[in-house]
């Protein structure tokens, strides 16, 4: 088995992985630059601004009622797709390796973007026809931009990207999730299915009540997995129904020496990898003072100890 068949078995958890995947050796992450859903300085096709890869929380609008009038959606017509697929095409390693496309500002992402954060994690009460409204504009939107990328760059893996929680609790209740969210990432869900491709469901922060909810919506894998979960208890629940990624402790890879950091890759297998669904990060977007060679090499040699 290849890396790459191996890594796509271990995110549809399907039982088949005879190996704990590694991103590095498996996977060929990539964004899509001309979509400029998320921009290091200055605005993006929303009109918000950015810097260093931030929303700066400034509200286009503060009267959620208004949105037909002050959303102006990106012409998705005007971009010359193609031309853009012809120039990344030829470096993405397609063959050795599974594409993962990765697409940030998922619904609740970009609704506080345009809102501001405040009044977007409290717009479901204020408005919530409105609102409802807007994240069904917005999936139709998403998924306009999914099926020109599909067509172009034919991914393995399509990651949806939206960040719920801090490390102590989530944004908004788990019943506002299932009211206002959950539908139309169930519609994103069936659409990437029905193209052949895996769905992994990326979202960070303490998000354990939800992941059920990731689960029945039909995500292939959970992507993020922070510590500030409880771990066992998630992979104990929903082991059988989700694949886990993860890049493990980012903040403990600062501060820690190669054996603490060794540890921490082997707890991760030992909680996260008894069938085998499990893909962990060695890559980073941010330089470690931590060499990622050192989480490479025991995921590669405590990983494979523990294969089918």
């Amino acid at each position: 088995m290849t890396e790459k068949e191996n890594v796509l078995h271990a995110l549809r958890h399907d039982g088949k992985a005879e190996w704990i995947a590694n991103i590095t050796d498996s996977v060929r992450f990539f964004t899509v630059p001309q979509s400029r859903d998320k921009v290091k300085e200055g605005l993006d096709w929303f009109g918000v601004r950015w810097r260093d890869f931030s929303p700066l929380n400034e509200p286009l609008f503060e009267d959620i009622s208004e949105w037909k009038e002050r959303v102006v959606f990106p012409d998705l017509d005007a971009i010359d797709w193609k031309t853009e697929a012809e120039r990344l095409l030829p470096g993405l390693e397609r063959e050795s390796k599974a594409l993962w496309l990765s697409l940030s500002q998922g619904l609740f992402e970009r609704l506080h973007s345009l809102l501001g954060f405040e009044y977007g994690a409290t717009s479901f009460y204020d408005d919530p026809e409105a609102t409802l409204e807007l994240i069904g504009a917005l999936t139709d939107f998403r998924l306009k931009l999914m099926e020109r990328l599909i067509d172009l760059y034919d991914p393995d893996i399509v990651d949806y990207r939206d960040d719920y929680g801090t490390q102590t609790s989530l944004f908004f209740s788990p019943e506002i999730f299932d009211a206002f969210f959950l539908p139309s990432l169930k519609r994103i869900a069936d659409y990437v299915h029905a193209r052949g491709k895996v769905f992994v469901f990326h979202s960070c922060g303490k998000v354990d009540p939800l992941v059920g909810r990731f689960a029945a919506l039909g995500a292939d894998t959970w992507d993020s997995v922070m510590p500030c979960c409880d771990l066992p208890a998630l992979y104990a629940q929903y082991g059988d129904r989700l694949g886990f990624s993860s890049n493990m402790d980012m903040q403990k890879f600062d501060f820690c020496t190669e054996e603490e950091a060794r540890a921490v890759v082997r707890y991760y297998i030992d909680t996260l990898g008894g069938r085998n669904n499990l893909l962990l990060w060695d890559l980073y977007p941010m330089k470690l003072k931590l060499d990622p060679a050192i989480l490479r090499d025991e995921i590669r040699t405590y990983g494979r100890l523990r294969r089918s």
